[in-house]
């Protein structure tokens, strides 16, 4: 309670408490002692006066410090009044301790603060109020500085920042990076395969990603530059060898081959918005090792026979269209663009801590749940398929095998075949190499 009065006797143990307000008037009490709150958090202090001690409700005493006094200044007050008024120093003692417990009990009580979410639960939690990307960091051997400076002119939340090679440029782009977007690299001309590729761009992944196993071994790897079949085993390779390989965090992007899928079909839909129509590709992301799976389309679709095979080998070939349209000046930058946006894009929020995300990706199978057996069935360790998405990256590969039609296990055949070399390529370029540079 906040009303106690304390009480000197000569019996009864000392200086006690009563709860009573009329101790005040009690025979036995005429060295009582009243503290008790005041309004605004003040404390008041009831004593009695020795004249007329036949009447103590008549000559009783009130002093009152206002709540903003400091507490040192009220219990010095009190203790002065009362050694003034001839009390007892252990009378005192326990007026001051009251008149202290008092101000405690009416302080505010603070509402106990949630703990702050930190690392990943971080990420999760400020996915509800904040933009999926805060800061961009862009490199390149060249051009960056006029590309981070047009890209900082647009009016959005992300702070962006370019580096050169120079001044540990790659070091300082890749610091504290939570997702790494490797697309660099030479794009495909005229004439030229998927595997002439290798040899340029093997070098410039492999260099990268030794960057990356340096500054931000923990962050998710998203690899666009081709020929994803054998550049993301580089990768895989390299974070063997500097001892921080996370199979769930390493992806090659083959989000493309998927939109390719949902717009190639769209005239026999007639859905007005392809990317309503989910068609998962499976295998790899080059010509015969790309294999649409329209037998598993949501919603279901019909496709006439002989409309299937041009339609799948459009799908298989798609960048060879692009290519001839630019009239070999350029291969697929913006249809690509948008798919590795969107694979992005997904990624970033299944590590904020959205459910169902799934999207068909190349990842090292034996290292995500599920994978083990499609290695097993397929022959091969690297393998796109439909992989669940979550905080730590690649949680479940959902293994699409058993249910593909006769058609799709034709052509999964042929995409078993070139991909198993592509692999062993990109494993030998690393394996035999007498160091990364």
């Amino acid at each position: 309670p906040n009303n106690s009065y304390l009480v000197k006797r000569k019996s009864g143990g000392g200086s006690q408490f009563s709860r009573d307000p009329l101790n005040l008037m009690n025979e036995h009490s005429r060295k009582a002692v009243g503290v008790h709150p005041a309004e605004k958090g003040g404390i008041s202090l009831i004593t009695k006066r020795t004249k007329h001690q036949n009447r103590p409700a008549m000559n009783k005493h009130e002093v009152t410090w206002a709540g903003y006094k400091s507490g040192p200044k009220i219990y010095r007050g009190i203790v002065n009044y009362t050694a003034k008024q001839n009390y007892r120093a252990d009378l005192r003692q326990e007026a001051v301790a009251r008149a202290s417990a008092i101000r405690q009990s009416n302080r505010p009580k603070k509402e106990t603060p949630d703990k702050k979410l930190r690392g990943s639960k971080a990420k999760a939690a400020a996915a509800k109020d904040s933009p999926l990307i805060d800061e961009l960091s862009l490199f390149d051997v060249v051009g960056t500085p006029g590309v981070t400076a047009d890209l900082s002119h647009i009016s959005s939340v992300a702070r962006v920042t370019g580096y050169l090679k120079e001044d540990d440029g790659l070091k300082k782009a890749l610091a504290g990076a939570d997702v790494v977007v490797i697309p660099a690299g030479v794009p495909r001309k005229p004439g030229m395969t998927r595997d002439d590729l290798f040899n340029i761009n093997a070098g410039i992944v492999r260099d990268l990603i030794t960057g990356v196993a340096e500054t931000c071994p923990k962050a998710f790897i998203l690899v666009i530059s081709n020929p994803v079949n054998s550049t993301v085993p580089i990768a895989a390779e390299v974070m063997k060898k500097a001892g921080v390989f996370d199979p769930k965090r390493l992806f090659g992007v083959t989000t493309l081959d998927v939109v390719r899928a949902e717009t190639f079909v769209q005239d026999l839909t007639g859905q007005k918005n392809p990317s309503r129509t989910f068609i998962p590709v499976i295998g790899g992301h080059s010509g015969e090792t790309i294999v649409p799976l329209f037998s598993q389309a949501k919603p279901a679709i019909n496709i006439p026979a002989d409309k299937l095979g041009p339609l799948v080998k459009r799908v298989q070939f798609g960048g060879d269209e692009v290519v001839q349209a630019k009239g070999g000046a350029g291969s697929a930058t913006l249809s690509m663009a948008y798919a590795g946006y969107r694979f992005t894009e997904s990624i970033i929020k299944a590590a904020k801590g959205e459910k169902g995300i799934v999207e068909p990706t190349f990842v090292y199978l034996p290292g995500v749940a599920g994978g083990e057996a499609i290695a097993k069935e397929t022959g091969v360790d690297f393998f796109s398929v439909p992989i669940e998405l979550g905080p730590s990256g690649a949680e479940k590969a959902h293994n699409v095998l058993p249910s593909i039609s006769s058609d799709e296990k034709q052509l999964l055949e042929a995409c078993k075949t070139g991909l198993k070399g592509s692999i062993d390529k990109g494993i030998e370029f690393v394996t035999k190499s007498p160091e990364t540079k």
